[in-house]
């Protein structure tokens, strides 16, 4: 039907054309739990918008079927990638960096280790990581 296929096309475009511009540098950022929660919002009410959500219905089950997450899961996603990129390069002052970040840095889920055990994936793989992600994000749904 049309209103199926301009849903989808409204959620590829928001997956290939938007997400990338509002998760540039999300990586490098510290939230604290607030700020999560704020943008948390913003990003469900996008899913409420496009498919007609009233505001106290939760949209995890269509961010979940079009192949998106939360945006707890999201930011969580970058940083890891964030510290795992850093972790690969070679350049001298980089692992400095990396171990300057993995002692103060800490994310919701706790440290670096702690964040790998809350997704229970420890491959380097940038795609098995996202997959860990929506595991987890498919038991909330």
């Amino acid at each position: 039907s049309l209103s199926l296929s301009l849903s989808l096309s409204l959620s590829i475009s928001l997956s290939h054309n938007c997400l990338p511009l509002l998760t540039y540098c999300l990586g490098v950022l510290q939230l604290n739990a607030g700020d999560i929660a704020d943008l948390g919002v913003c990003w469900n009410d996008v899913f409420r918008r496009i498919y007609g959500f009233n505001r106290w219905e939760s949209v995890y089950r269509m961010q979940f079927f079009t192949n998106n997450m939360s945006f707890k899961f999201i930011y969580h996603f970058h940083s890891w990638n964030f510290i795992i990129n850093l972790a690969g390069e070679t350049d001298c002052i980089v692992p400095s960096l990396v171990k300057l970040i993995y002692d103060i840095r800490k994310f919701e889920a706790g440290t670096f280790t702690a964040f790998n055990d809350v997704y229970n994936f420890y491959d380097a793989s940038r795609w098995g990581r996202r997959a860990a992600m929506m595991s987890v994000f498919a038991e909330l749904v």
